[in-house]
């Protein structure tokens, strides 16, 4: 089997995510990925590859331009209006029936976000 694998991953780790209501450590943070790679690699089940450069349209074919523009520069913008630099967390969601986008770095979040999982 091929294991497509990129150190990439790394550089998303927030410091925290909202379970059930708690603050808790992020579960999805690089070091997670770390210890699974170093088990498929013991247990030998097939070889690392690097992930193959598919350019951007198939990713359109399932997301909108300006959902992938709010994520290239989220955090940036967040931290620019004000939010806290720990990483991009909504306080308010808005509801599709109701939703307006807001194009402030603080609103904007709670536009593209269904959780309080980090951004």
């Amino acid at each position: 089997m091929q294991i497509i694998y990129a150190a990439a991953h790394a550089q998303h780790d927030p410091p925290f995510e909202f379970l059930d209501g708690a603050l808790t450590p992020y579960h999805e943070a690089p070091r997670r990925a770390e210890i699974i790679r170093a088990a498929i690699e013991r247990a030998g089940v097939g070889p690392l590859v690097a992930p193959s450069e598919h350019g951007i349209e198939p990713v359109l074919a399932v997301h909108t331009a300006e959902y992938l523009a709010f994520f290239e520069r989220a955090y940036e913008r967040w931290v620019e209006a004000g939010g806290a630099p720990a990483g991009v967390l909504p306080s308010t969601f808005a509801l599709r029936r109701f939703a307006r986008h807001s194009p402030d770095g603080l609103g904007e979040p709670g536009y593209y976000c269904f959780d309080l999982s980090g951004v």
